[in-house]
């Protein structure tokens, strides 16, 4: 029936793509940008499974059914966006805060440090753990200003979890 008239063929195909996909690929991302952002899984994955599976159905519809489709995948990488930015927004004002805090004790130890290394004679062992802990504040010092440099949310696989990845997550070309 719907072979002979090509009017019903596009009112199927509009209500298939409207009431049927639409709201599965709607559903789907609903479900996925949670697992995509928590899980190992790359968001470009589910973006990928959404796009094939819209143009799947090009072939038997005259483009109304991929609307909903479409529509779906949209607003998918638009959600997606939403909740990388505001994982940013996070990260970077917990980073912002801790490097605040972090760096005036760092450099009350740091003065402290160069007081004792300089009051030393060069053969003392104490002078050496003097100079190590300079090296290690001064490190901690690159951290501290990469961490102020993020600009990305970018994680890494750590003990229970992931963490957030410090050198991919910044544009900083100091290096840790």
């Amino acid at each position: 029936m719907l072979e002979k008239n090509p009017f019903l063929w596009i009112i199927a195909s509009a209500f298939v793509g409207a009431f049927v996909i639409h709201p599965f690929i709607m559903i789907l991302a609903e479900v996925m940008v949670p697992v995509a952002h928590g899980a190992d899984t790359d968001p470009k994955f589910w973006e990928s499974i959404q796009m094939a599976f819209s143009f799947s159905m090009l072939p038997w519809t005259f483009g109304f059914a991929t609307m909903g489709g479409f529509t779906g995948w949209i607003l998918f990488r638009m959600q997606s966006a939403l909740t990388e930015e505001k994982k940013l927004q996070g990260a970077m004002e917990l980073a912002g805060a801790a490097c605040h805090e972090l760096n005036q004790p760092m450099q009350v130890i740091l003065n402290c440090a160069e007081i004792m290394s300089s009051q030393l004679r060069e053969q003392d062992d104490l002078r050496l753990y003097a100079d190590e802990m300079i090296s290690q504040i001064l490190r901690m010092d690159k951290i501290l200003k990469k961490t102020t440099r993020i600009t990305k949310y970018r994680t890494v696989k750590y003990v229970k979890g992931r963490i957030i990845d410090i050198d991919k997550a910044s544009d900083s070309d100091l290096m840790i």
